[in-house]
């Protein structure tokens, strides 16, 4: 799924893939711990398991489709030149160490329960989702000098003629 994503990634956009993955995602997470909470997926029989197993797998195709794409390029994009280099490496690894973290406790908070983790990341995945509704610039056919304007306004809520008006929202 890493090759399509890699292919419609400009298309697409990075905001629309981190905002509509992250919903995606959450929706997943949350169908998956609603079976696991109503102990759907723990009975002999019936479809839960395998709804399950389709969720994760529909999850990870969305994920690199999304996120694994869109927030490696934006964390590229979004910085100035002259700390592109570091700063892009500070984010792939700040990725790689959430990434982690995230493979670590995820079997502890299993074995306490078992569809917190669920609602956990689902939650995860909705804050991610608003905060880049509310916060992200748009990246997707603009030039470094116009995505390095569009960041230097002097708060979330003014816009620019980058986004097409004046003044306070």
């Amino acid at each position: 799924m890493t090759i399509p994503g890699l292919i419609y990634a400009d298309g697409w956009g990075r905001r629309s893939s981190i905002v509509y993955g992250g919903i995606g995602q959450a929706v997943l997470m949350f169908l998956m711990g609603g079976l696991y909470a109503g102990n759907a997926v723990h009975q002999s029989t019936g479809a839960g398991r395998w709804v399950v197993i389709v969720c994760i797998f529909l999850f990870a195709a969305l994920y690199s489709v999304s996120w694994g794409i869109a927030v490696k390029v934006y964390a590229a994009e979004i910085q100035p030149q002259r700390t592109r280099a570091s700063a892009t490496t500070l984010g792939h690894s700040s990725n790689w160490l959430c990434n982690f973290l995230v493979a670590l406790t995820t079997p502890i908070l299993l074995a306490k329960s078992s569809f917190g983790a669920y609602f956990l990341w689902g939650g995860c995945s909705i804050i991610t989702a608003v905060v880049g509704i509310f916060y992200m610039h748009e990246t997707k056919g603009r030039t470094f000098a116009e995505i390095e304007a569009a960041f230097k306004r002097k708060s979330p809520g003014e816009k620019s003629s980058f986004w097409g008006g004046k003044g306070k929202v």
